[in-house]
């Protein structure tokens, strides 16, 4: 297949539907383009079940200061994504910081 050329009519294909891939899908519908999501469905186990989509921050980057900074970036600009969200779907994601602790 050449560069530019499109797969079944979309433009681009996203594997897995979890909360990353569905963002990733989204993002690239917004920007006009035909997006198709490959997900294996309920039963698969998602890594965003570990760990929570990339929204917890603690103990983030331990020893690599270039991931700590891209895991407070991706938390910080979550609220307006949830809020873009809520405004094209109507559903509140209810995502909140409200922080955490581990002892």
């Amino acid at each position: 297949m050449n560069a530019g050329q499109h797969v079944g009519g979309y433009d681009v294909v996203v594997v897995g539907g979890g909360i990353v891939g569905a963002a990733i899908a989204f993002g690239v519908a917004e920007r006009g383009k035909r997006v198709a999501v490959l997900d294996e469905g309920d039963r698969a186990c998602r890594a965003a079940r570990a760990n929570f989509g990339l929204v917890w921050l603690q103990s983030k980057g331990d020893g690599m200061p270039a991931y700590m900074r891209w895991t407070r970036r991706s938390a910080d600009l979550w609220p307006a994504f949830a809020q873009r969200l809520r405004t094209f779907t109507g559903v509140d994601t209810e995502f909140r910081q409200d922080g955490g602790l581990v002892y």
